[in-house]
């Protein structure tokens, strides 16, 4: 069984995209393993034991949600999460 590619990337042949989109779109998307590659290497030890991050703030790419990065003590409403009323619930599932 072959294994799932970690990037799908599908083609649209009516989306024109030249160049310099495509490098963008490629270079944004490993970015994130870029850095994560990096911290890894900077806690790396000469006998190859990795030196483990026991302190949240030390950590780079923290989880965000809708762009708000997961520190601290959040609410819902730092992070921008609208609460539902009861009857708003009910009128989802309504028919």
């Amino acid at each position: 069984m072959a294994e799932k590619p970690v990037w799908e990337v599908y083609y649209d042949p009516n989306y024109m995209m030249d160049y310099q989109d495509t490098h963008y779109v490629i270079e944004s998307m490993l970015k994130p393993l870029q850095d994560d590659l990096e911290e890894l290497n900077n806690r790396i030890k000469p006998g190859g034991e990795i030196t483990p991050v026991t302190d949240y703030s030390d950590l780079t790419n923290k989880p965000t949600i809708n762009s708000v990065e997961i520190t601290g003590n959040l609410t819902l409403a730092d992070i921008g999460v609208v609460l539902a009323s009861f009857g708003d619930i009910d009128a989802i599932f309504e028919s």
